[in-house]
């Protein structure tokens, strides 16, 4: 399991330019679909999405004072749609298609104040603007993948496994103590994350990767275990921290882009702007094949600050500029 000899570089050019598609709005989130294509939601300013405590710790609201509008704009290789949700006074950190072109709008904060008195912080709209339902996807959401079929699948942060927001004390367990859980899109629970022997629980979920229907990728803290899940119980998994003979490892990364046997891993906590590209072995083992950093057109590596990742794609974005790297291409 030696380190790779080198640091590669890698050119990517814009794929898309997107301050046409800002206008004026603030930059809520940036999310892939079940096939590839991109989403973009934006928010009209100003916006106060963040409330701060007496120890200038930061937090993102679950409502604001003043309504806003959103816009979700879909990119793919081919078209662009935008689509507004006027009137808001939820704060969206999400958004992902669903069947019968609808969408789920997101916030990933949700307080419980009683039994029967919690957020309800799944909103599912027409692409004209219309609420048609809404239900409760719990506190502390991480990431949201829909699928083809639309089911959603939701990953949680540790304020979500252990409790916050009211979550978590008496008769009221966090609803996302098991840190992977798959909704059907009416907001029915299908599946909670139960670890396979020789798995750690999920304290949090760090990146999350579902290429279709049946195949789930998701990395995890504490050791950072790689699982693979197919269908429901079908599981295997991968070990990121390497033993002490060896001078390289993945913790902390947000997000990585899979191929069949192969995954690129954006930076962690010691190499943010290094990519780590591996093979999945056998005996729950990888192999390092390569670390790369990516410049733009200019020469200037692009961070990961922006990062999201499903299926094969990686995306990256700086100075409103999006690029993608396409394993394929590595």
């Amino acid at each position: 399991m030696a380190m790779a000899s080198k640091l590669l570089q890698f050119s990517l050019t814009p794929w898309m330019i997107i301050d046409e598609y800002l206008n004026g709005m603030d930059l809520a989130s940036i999310n892939v679909g079940p096939s590839g294509e991109l989403y973009l939601l934006t928010v009209s300013k100003p916006t106060k999405r963040r409330s701060q405590t007496k120890k200038n710790v930061t937090s993102a609201k679950v409502r604001t004072s003043d309504p806003h509008n959103f816009i979700v704009t879909r990119f793919d290789d081919s078209q662009v749609a935008s689509f507004e949700i006027r009137d808001q006074f939820w704060n969206y950190h999400n958004v992902q298609p669903l069947p019968d072109d609808e969408f789920l709008l997101v916030c990933g904060r949700a307080y419980y104040r009683g039994p029967d008195e919690f957020n309800l912080n799944g909103k599912v709209f027409s692409q004209t603007g219309d609420l048609r339902r809404e239900f409760l996807l719990g506190d502390g959401i991480q990431d949201v993948q829909t699928t083809v079929d639309g089911n959603i699948w939701v990953s949680y942060f540790d304020e979500g496994v252990f409790g916050n927001y009211g979550w978590g004390y008496g008769n009221n367990p966090p609803i996302g103590e098991s840190g992977l859980i798959q909704w059907e899109r009416f907001g029915k629970k299908l599946y909670e994350y139960s670890p396979p022997s020789g798995l750690d629980m999920i304290s949090d979920c760090y990146a999350l990767n579902v290429t279709n229907n049946d195949d789930i990728w998701f990395y995890y803290y504490t050791d950072f275990p790689l699982v693979r899940l197919k269908g429901k119980d079908d599981y295997t998994y991968w070990n990121i921290r390497i033993n002490s003979s060896s001078n390289w490892a993945i913790d902390g990364s947000g997000s990585f882009a899979v191929m069949d046997n192969r995954v690129l891993f954006c930076g962690g906590y010691q190499q943010p702007d290094k990519y780590q590209f591996v093979e999945l072995m056998d005996d729950h083992q990888m192999k390092l094949q390569a670390t790369y950093q990516f410049i733009n057109e200019q020469g200037m590596i692009i961070d990961n600050r922006f990062a999201v990742a499903r299926d094969r794609f990686l995306f990256l974005m700086q100075e409103n500029r999006l690029y993608r790297v396409d394993l394929t291409r590595l």
